[in-house]
């Protein structure tokens, strides 16, 4: 079984990920056996955050992605 924590590490390995398409490329690249939903993908990312297994960062407001982290 797959769990939501290793399809985000394995799609992120791919590259950045942000919101919403980081919850469609998770789901396509497990054939859609794992589903996100904003309410499980931001606290799974800050607890993979905590184990340091991966990092954030903040955009500068008004740059080409907008001003959230």
């Amino acid at each position: 079984m797959l769990s939501a924590r290793s399809a985000i590490l394995q799609t992120l390995r791919r590259g950045p990920g942000y919101g919403q398409a980081l919850m469609r490329d998770v789901a396509a690249a497990t054939e859609r056996r794992v589903s996100l939903a904003p309410g499980s993908l931001y606290p799974a990312l800050k607890a993979l955050e905590r184990a340091r297994l991966v990092r954030s960062w903040s955009v500068v407001p008004g740059g080409q992605r907008g001003s959230r982290r």
